[in-house]
């Protein structure tokens, strides 16, 4: 498949990045599609969880409500067999507070990714404070990290699905960006704990 988008691509100038921490989906030979296929095995023994009773999400880069529902059984599933580690640090700042999963991609539901319940909150903020997104991931960046590759905009459903084909589904460097913020709305970023915003 060809890239879905044309245009320049947006890149994220960070600077003094910081020792890389290591996670399980660093480790060699991780690959979450093995980690699917053994937890749709256990599903098709049948293995269930109790009824979700709460409401169902919104959509999300093209995975549907139900279909996030789907995908964050799956992760239980994994998690209860022990086939994916509970979360002990969050994969942007690195707390050990609050610790929840987050799904970029959710037709890829074991690549998901350990956060804090606040770095969980900004990340999904930043379709609507894309500066406050960006200073966030400045300050708390790391070489490789994984955060710095996502989508600035919501990505549509053929979209993620493409990227679900690849090795890493949460890689939106992929895709090219078809809009960008007014000019001056993106962050320079000129060190790891300041930020100044280009002006004309």
């Amino acid at each position: 498949m060809t890239r879905i988008r044309e245009g320049i691509q947006l890149s994220l100038p960070f600077a003094q990045e910081s020792a890389r921490p290591v996670f399980h989906y660093d480790e060699p030979g991780w690959d979450d599609r093995h980690v699917e296929a053994k937890v749709d095995a256990l599903i098709a023994d049948g293995f269930t969880l109790p009824p979700n009773r709460y409401p169902l999400l919104k959509d999300y880069n093209g995975a549907t409500g139900q279909e996030r529902r789907t995908g964050g059984g799956k992760w239980t599933v994994a998690l209860l067999n022990k086939l994916v580690p509970l979360p002990t640090l969050c994969s942007i700042c690195l707390s050990t507070r609050n610790l929840q999963n987050h799904n970029e991609n959710y037709f890829r539901p074991c690549a998901a990714r350990p956060l804090c319940k606040r770095c969980h909150f900004m990340l999904h903020r930043r379709f609507r404070a894309p500066h406050s997104w960006l200073t966030h991931a400045h300050q708390h960046h790391y070489e490789g990290a994984w955060f710095t590759r996502i989508a600035m905009e919501e990505i549509t459903r053929d979209e993620a699905r493409y990227l679900a084909t690849l090795q890493d589904p949460i890689d939106a460097e992929q895709l090219m960006p078809r809009r960008y913020p007014p000019e001056g709305d993106w962050p320079v970023m000129s060190s790891r704990t300041s930020v100044t915003t280009e002006t004309n």
